[in-house]
């Protein structure tokens, strides 16, 4: 497939602008604007919202919308790879390469608005967190693509859950189970590689424990998908 073309297609799906682009836009400023009118806003809030804002996009982007669309084109896929020489490594290295390409815009257009309202100057610290954001972005997508393959649209939507840390707004000690659910995946590190980069703090260790996390999850779903594909063969 051609990857210009399903981008473009995906710039045509107002859901995706209005869900994916401009929720998480409209989020940070309704904080940064609350915040400000209550008195008790300082920068390195501004760090937290807007990497929470760009897990929002991404999650939407590469986890549910990107999981519904592989589930409802799957067939048309599977046809494709049946009787053609296009592959499942070719089907998921396009897929992830256009997600990589709209994940990267979402963060861009959330880190102007940031410049905008935020009163934060730009600096190398947002180009590595933007490049972290993406690696987790491009592991979504594997998950995302992964979950197309095997759930339907209500099991998607519900499987968001484990991206951003609840720790990090109401504590209980259901929270707390979820949390250590959350552990197990990267999304929650990146929220400690945030406030570490930006606040101060050590990055080696959430830094290997993002990695490792990464890896641990992803050979389910690797060996999921050639179980699939090995059966469909």
């Amino acid at each position: 497939m051609n990857i210009y073309l399903m981008i473009k297609n995906t710039f045509r799906n107002k859901r995706f602008i209005f869900f994916t682009i401009l929720t998480p836009v409209f989020w940070y400023i309704a904080l940064v604007m609350m915040s400000k009118t209550s008195g008790f806003y300082k920068t390195k809030y501004a760090y937290i919202w807007f990497t929470v804002s760009c897990l929002i996009g991404i999650a939407g982007n590469s986890l549910v919308s990107f999981a519904k669309s592989i589930n409802s084109m799957k067939n048309f896929y599977e046809l494709q790879i049946a009787t053609f020489k296009y592959t499942i490594l070719k089907w998921l290295y396009d897929e992830i390469i256009v997600q990589l390409v709209l994940n990267t815009i979402i963060c861009l257009v959330i880190l102007i608005v940031t410049f905008l309202i935020g009163h934060v100057e730009f600096s190398l610290k947002f180009v590595l967190l933007i490049i972290i954001l993406n690696i987790l972005g491009c592991y979504l997508s594997l998950f995302g693509f992964t979950l197309g393959q095997f759930f339907n649209a209500r099991a998607i939507d519900a499987s968001s859950f484990l991206i951003v840390p609840f720790y990090t707004w109401v504590k209980s000690d259901w929270i707390s189970i979820l949390t250590n659910v959350q552990r197990v995946f990267p999304g929650y590190y990146v929220n400690q590689l945030t406030q570490h980069l930006f606040l101060g703090g050590e990055l080696l260790n959430p830094a290997i424990c993002f990695i490792f996390s990464i890896i641990l999850t992803s050979i389910p779903e690797i060996i999921a998908l050639l179980w699939k594909f090995k059966i469909k063969s």
